[in-house]
């Protein structure tokens, strides 16, 4: 046997078997921006940078994984970019997770780590349609899945539990999901119910809020949800063109907006978050842009506008912001999480946002509601 011949035979076995001994280092892969982009734009002061796209996960070209290339090719680092992401979460020690529909799964990255996982949920039923995610204290993962159900994973990624149900009553569409940490509950809508779900840790039913309806604390299609710092939660009532807020007990506190395809007016509302100064970020799919409210119901500005070059959006949906003030916009059209960093979360546009716990007054009485 030649030298030649005896690698054709043999050389991919032992490329595993290298490949094997060596373990990746996983990141996310980045691409950053050419040069500074801001809004408003210059001269005035950024409030907003853009600073890089996240456009799947790779590991890092060890001996292993670079002899595993030239055998195989780079199929393994591409079977992880992003297609399709639909919402981003993070947790107090850097993780990140990206619900991803195109894969039908959700990327999983610890960077202290160098960790990389890509969850499924159980080889029985896995998951099909994940969009939306949250994180609570303990650093356990809700996956909401519009098509299955709530998956819970542990931690480290293990998967724990589905819930399909809540108080007897199967889920019909679950979307957005939020977690309250000061009251231990899981916030969970469920967009055909046109309702909103309070689950405690144990994913048991403490209180459903709203009910189908265009009247105050109705809801037509919502999708998202969010808390405030003070706990008070926000919700995406897409289709009835607006934002509600309800206090920890689901009463009803304060609505606005109107649908609109200009700046102020909203047009399929999605993500919700807030930044460190208690200030509302509302990701638009349907403008392509993310608007800053105030706790006045002000808007202060937008960043983003319709595209596909590195700082714009064709179809955002979900939203996280950290604790460093990083916004991580998930960008379904354009397969990327775009990443900005809120420059002046204390007084942006020259607007000083109310203090959290200065909620609006409850709207006045409304004439009983015509359902759609």
């Amino acid at each position: 046997m030649t030298e030649r011949s005896a690698f054709r035979l043999f050389g991919p076995l032992l490329l595993l078997g290298a490949a094997a001994g060596c373990a990746s280092a996983w990141k996310l892969r980045t691409a950053e921006a050419p040069f500074p982009l801001q809004w408003p734009f210059a001269p005035s002061p950024a409030r907003v940078t853009y600073l890089r796209a996240l456009t799947g996960v790779s590991s890092s070209a060890t001996v292993g994984s670079a002899l595993a290339a030239v055998a195989y090719g780079s199929e393994r680092a591409e079977a992880n970019a992003f297609v399709l992401p639909v919402a981003v979460a993070t947790w107090r020690d850097g993780r990140m997770a990206v619900a991803d529909m195109g894969r039908g799964a959700v990327h999983l990255v610890f960077p202290r780590t160098s960790r990389y996982l890509r969850l499924t949920g159980p080889k029985t039923a896995p998951m099909r349609t994940p969009v939306a995610l949250a994180f609570d204290d303990d650093g356990r993962l809700f996956v909401s899945d519009s098509s299955s159900g709530l998956y819970v994973f542990g931690p480290d990624g293990a998967f724990l539990s589905t819930i399909r149900s809540v108080g007897g009553t199967p889920l019909g569409r679950p979307t957005g999901v939020a977690w309250s940490p000061t009251r231990r509950l899981l916030y969970v809508v469920d967009t055909l119910a046109h309702a909103i779900y309070a689950l405690d840790a144990q994913g048991r039913l403490v209180r459903t809020i709203g009910g189908r309806g265009d009247g105050p604390g109705q809801f037509n299609f919502p999708t998202h949800v969010a808390l405030t710092p003070a706990g008070e939660l926000v919700v995406a009532d897409s289709l009835n063109f607006r934002i509600q807020m309800f206090d920890p007990e689901g009463t009803l506190v304060g609505m606005f907006g109107a649908a609109g395809a200009n700046v102020g007016g909203f047009n399929k509302i999605k993500g919700l978050a807030f930044d460190s100064a208690g200030l509302l970020h509302v990701a638009d799919a349907g403008n392509s842009f993310v608007q800053i409210f105030n706790r006045k119901q002000q808007l202060l500005m937008k960043y983003g506008d319709p595209g596909s070059r590195d700082e714009l959006m064709a179809s955002p949906n979900g939203i996280a912001i950290d604790s460093k003030n990083n916004i991580y916009v998930a960008d379904l059209v354009n397969d990327r999480v775009n990443q900005y960093v809120l420059v002046d979360a204390s007084n942006p546009e020259g607007a000083k946002p109310a203090a959290p716990s200065a909620l609006p007054p409850p709207p006045p009485p409304a004439a009983p509601a015509k359902t759609p």
